[in-house]
């Protein structure tokens, strides 16, 4: 799955701006800063988009870090960002942020091998 499909069936998924995303490593310096990446992370593969009113990021990256440890980095980061956040669960640790006045961010974490994709 590439990281456009994977981000149009996110909840908050838009796949009309999913269907327009460019691929290339520059759009992991295109975050938000608050979900800049971690300073240990591995990118992976990146993707976005600002055509035609859409804008998004999609980043997938590994970390040598324990799950619990990264969500509440990115969870802390978010909140003082001015983001609202919340912790979620569900099989694996995940985290849901994004501004009142946006759609929902998500933040997938999982550990390595259970994953094949960290978004």
């Amino acid at each position: 799955m590439t990281l456009g499909e994977l981000a149009a069936v996110q909840k908050a998924g838009n796949r009309q701006c999913a269907a327009r995303v460019g691929y290339g490593a520059a759009w992991a310096n295109r975050l938000p800063a608050a979900f800049a990446l971690h300073p240990d992370a591995r990118l992976s593969e990146a993707a976005g988009t600002d055509a035609d009113g859409c804008r998004m990021r999609v980043v997938s990256f590994t970390i040598a870090q324990p799950v619990d440890r990264m969500v509440d980095w990115y969870y802390t980061r978010a909140r003082k960002g001015g983001y609202s956040a919340e912790h979620q669960a569900e099989g694996s640790s995940m985290c849901w942020a994004g501004p009142a006045a946006m759609p929902p961010m998500p933040c997938s974490c999982r550990p390595r091998d259970a994953a094949r994709r960290s978004t």
